[in-house]
């Protein structure tokens, strides 16, 4: 087996074994049936005892690192039999775990389903005895993707898990009454024996522990990691068990306690009002009935052509100059311009999905307004705050590529100077970056002429590159060098989801929609010429370097000039050297734009910090935004290396990508237009305004289905797949026909509403699916220090959401 698990990892997998038996399962029934509110009493002792053994698995695990736990261990020290006997208990521990938990699950998901629905079809299906298998079935494949997917999904959940508890248990005492003790026969009613009669069953909830140990056969340096990892889990469970049981019987009598979901159970008796609020308020929604979308405090003034310049800015010099170099020496080879055609056809679909919701909404926010107008406010914040992230790792990143241009240039020219010196030095990156910000503070038309200016000379460098590169072409070295695909197929995979980095820059000119004089029409002619001239530059460019130069000597702070260089064309390597510079100055202003709009749009609906919405009266542009945006740009580009910000960008790109299209889906689907106000029902019988309800419960839990099953299918292509292995085939095909499936009931039971918007994306929902599914597989093969970054990212966002945006929301003050 691979020895890959880290502490934290070994540490949140016994974590995830134990918490949910005990909170969701047992304690409701121990409360109930065995202890009453002494339950928190024989959870503590349970957990007392658990430690004993728990310290005789950690010696045990550290002498003998091997999968079986305690089977393992009694084969060694007593014998055969014994240890049959030890490990076909084991194998029921972890049966009846899964069977009992699996049927708790229906319970809670009949819960939620009846708060929202009357008794439908689907609450007949969740309430029925098949339910608990297909969930059991659905996770085995689930966990047969290899330890390291199994790892990664269990401490998500294992987070959301350990922070739902912590809420529950806030909430608790906050509502806590004593005197329901006094009141229901005090706190032994069933008598002080019943306590340990109660922890007899609480040791349910620590079985799961031992997996933690049965895992030791795959963690990196078992010796160091269990003992901190066993301890750890232990006691942080028990501690989230006592006081979840201790609130339990603080907030409602246990007599009342429904076994099924009694956490739940508790929150709905102590009427937690305010708890449903907030979930409604976190998805309410934005609309334009009554608001003319074309009326803004900016300048409408930008043409077609000066919106697919800005277009083209924003793409091009990030792909050729930075990530293409990056990209064939790490992770492709030769095969790299297929990684950047992926990377073009699946950019396709989202810019398809981008025009036709740019031109129904033109304001600026892009992704994040259509988000606020489909899904709801949470899920704009997120897309929103994740475009900030893009523009601004964007902007770092090229800024860092820049000074490898720039000392690459004057190498050219001159020996160790101090120019030189100063070129290298990081402080020149930020530099950069604060004098651009001033340069876009000054107004969207100035802006807009630099760019045309740039992407002109820009354009022009690229082919000049591509026709000396065929001109010097040698394929033979692709058969020198280990052929077309050194890395493997796989790789190609890989690389676009790096190359996606590429073609982030398109949405520069959605983001610009509010500045745009006529946005129905240019918007969908501008995106679809930009992505169009770029995607073709890139996998020509891409093809041109690899029959150029040896992947393995690529220079990836500058692989066109050097590509120049190693086939002798020196001149031609300064015009390069001169183009790139000028290629990232022009994609570093169009991300400090994107940026400042993003910053302006979430900062105008009170998400955020309001004073960053402000309009200078001269410029008419959101000065203050571009500043603040600027400054923390800067600090990104001083401390981390060019590989490190390209890794922070994916995740975000791609998850705003899958909300675009999700948008398309929702909006064309929506009972009402949010824009025109228009209803989908509004020339048909009456009885149809009585079923769009319904029918809209419906389309939420298909498309939640749809992106569930999205995620398992990636998974599996990228952690489990095996192209060479019947079963895994049969497998794929099976998630794939699940994914069609739900995309054609889907369309079969909706209706479309009646607006008609110039530029329409064709099939949907298929075409929008397709993109949902393909962005959600590209983020599955990111490395893990991508979600790490993210998720420190998205944490601090969601902070500033919580303590600010929540309450400063505009939609508050209707």
């Amino acid at each position: 087996m691979k020895r890959c698990l880290s502490t934290l990892e070994l540490t949140l997998i016994g974590i995830g074994g134990m918490i949910g038996g005990g909170s969701y399962v047992l304690m409701g029934i121990i409360a109930k049936e065995i202890t009453g509110p002494a339950v928190s009493l024989s959870f503590l002792m349970a957990a007392l005892v658990s430690s004993l053994s728990a310290w005789c698995y950690a010696e045990l695990a550290v002498r003998i690192p091997r999968a079986g736990s305690a089977y393992v261990y009694s084969y060694v020290s007593v014998g055969e039999l014994a240890a049959f006997i030890v490990g076909w208990n084991l194998i029921l521990e972890n049966v009846v775990s899964a069977a009992a938990v699996a049927r708790s699950l229906v319970g809670y998901l009949s819960s939620l389903v009846n708060s929202y629905f009357r008794k439908t079809l689907l609450e007949t299906v969740l309430e029925s005895d098949i339910m608990p298998p297909t969930i059991i079935i659905a996770f085995c494949v689930l966990v047969s993707f290899g330890v390291k997917g199994y790892s990664t999904t269990n401490g998500f959940l294992v987070y959301l898990n350990v922070s739902v508890l912590l809420l529950f248990i806030v909430i608790a005492f906050c509502k806590a009454d004593i005197g329901l003790w006094e009141e229901n026969g005090g706190y032994f009613p069933y008598g002080i024996s019943s306590v340990s009669k109660g922890a007899s069953q609480a040791y349910f909830a620590f079985v799961g522990y031992d997996t933690l140990t049965i895992a030791s056969e795959e963690v990196s340096t078992p010796e160091k990691s269990i003992p901190i990892a066993l301890f750890s889990s232990v006691s942080i469970v028990s501690g989230l068990y006592c006081f979840t049981a201790l609130g339990l019987s603080l907030t409602v009598p246990y007599q009342l306690i429904d076994t099924q979901a009694s956490l739940s159970f508790a929150m709905n008796y102590v009427g937690m009002r305010m708890v449903i609020s907030i979930l409604r308020n976190l998805s309410r929604t934005k609309n334009y009935h009554n608001v003319d979308v074309l009326e803004t405090k900016m300048k409408r003034c930008l043409s077609t052509l000066e919106l697919t310049l800005i277009g083209i800015g924003g793409m091009i010099g990030g792909g050729s100059y930075v990530l293409m170099g990056i990209i064939a020496k790490e992770i492709t080879g030769p095969a790299v311009s297929l990684s950047f055609l992926m990377a073009a056809l699946v950019s396709s679909l989202s810019a398809w999905c981008y025009a036709e919701l740019a031109v129904r909404i033109p304001r600026a926010g892009s992704a994040y307004v259509y988000s606020y107008v489909s899904v709801g406010e949470l899920a704009a914040f997120i897309v929103g705050w994740n475009l900030i992230l893009e523009n601004v790792v964007s902007a770092a990143a090229v800024a860092r590529s820049l000074v490898g241009y720039l000392s690459s240039l004057i190498n050219s020219y001159f020996q160790k100077t101090l120019l030189k010196t100063v070129i290298e030095n990081d402080v020149i990156p930020p530099a950069i970056i604060i004098v651009f910000c001033v340069l876009v503070s000054f107004g969207v038309k100035g802006y807009s002429t630099t760019n045309g200016f740039l992407v002109y000379l820009n354009v022009s460098v690229l082919l000049l590159f591509i026709v000396i590169a065929f001109c010097k072409a040698d394929i033979g070295l692709w058969e020198e060098n280990g052929g077309y695909f050194p890395f493997g197929i796989s790789s190609v995979s890989k690389g676009a989801s790096q190359a996606y980095f590429a073609f982030v820059g398109y949405d520069t000119l959605t983001i610009a929609s509010e500045e745009v004089s006529t946005p129905e029409k240019s918007i969908p002619i501008a995106l679809f010429s930009s992505v169009s001239i770029v995607s073709g530059l890139y996998c020509f460019t891409a093809l041109g370097l690899s029959l150029t130069v040896p992947y393995q000597l690529i220079d990836t702070q500058a692989s066109l000039s050097f590509a120049m260089n190693y086939v002798g064309v020196i001149w031609a390597q300064h015009i390069i050297e001169i183009g790139a510079i000028f290629a990232i100055l022009c994609v570093l202003m169009s991300s400090l734009f994107a940026m400042s709009r993003c910053i302006y749009a979430l900062a105008n609906d009170g998400l955020i910090f309001k004073i960053l919405s402000n309009i200078n009266s001269s410029t008419q542009s959101p000065v203050l935004a571009t500043l603040v945006g600027g400054c923390f740009v800067s600090i990104l580009a001083f401390f981390l290396s060019l590989s490190d910000l390209v890794e922070m960008l994916s995740v975000g790109t791609l998850t705003a990508y899958v909300f675009i299209a999700l948008n398309i889906i929702i909006i064309r689907y929506l009972p009402i237009d949010p824009v025109t106000g228009k209803s989908i029902v509004q020339d048909e019988e009456s009885n149809l305004l009585e079923k769009s309800n319904s029918l809209e419960n419906v389309q939420k839990i298909l498309l939640s289905l749809y992106i569930i099953f999205s995620i398992l299918s990636s998974a599996y292509f990228t952690f489990g797949f095996d192209i060479n292995n019947y079963f895994s085939l049969a497998a794929a095909l099976i998630l794939i026909l699940i994914l069609i499936l739900i995309l054609f009931y889907f369309h079969f039971v909706s209706k479309q509403n009646p607006t008609d918007v110039v530029c329409k994306v064709p099939l949907v929902p298929f075409f929008p699916g397709l993109s949902i599914f393909l962005n959600i597989y590209l983020i599955t093969t990111l490395s893990y220090w991508s979600f790490v970054r993210f998720f420190i990212w998205m944490c601090i966002g969601l902070t500033i959401y919580a303590t600010y945006g929540y309450k400063n929301s505009s939609l508050n003050e209707k």
